[in-house]
């Protein structure tokens, strides 16, 4: 999810040549539920939530460094336990 205006996101999918859906959230909405904006800069903190069937967040790991990403081992094992 980003805080870009959906024009922006339709533009980068295309460019990109993305497959999948992208969610925009331009008035901050949902990026303030779950508690990942960033009032400094008016965007959303770098953030991954794992979600169960229901929706029940079951990983989260947020960041104020686009750097600083779960590593993808990491993530593989959170999915794991889910059952794939």
């Amino acid at each position: 999810m980003t805080v870009d205006d959906l024009a922006t996101v339709q533009n980068f999918a295309k460019l990109n040549k993305l497959t999948f859906d992208l969610l925009s959230d331009p008035d901050r909405t949902a990026t303030k539920s779950y508690g990942v904006y960033d009032p400094g800069n008016e965007t959303g903190w770098p953030a991954l939530f794992i979600l169960a069937k229901g929706g029940k967040i079951v990983f989260r790991a947020i960041t104020d460094d686009y750097r600083k990403r779960p590593k993808v081992e990491q993530i593989l094992a959170e999915l794991d336990k889910l059952g794939g």
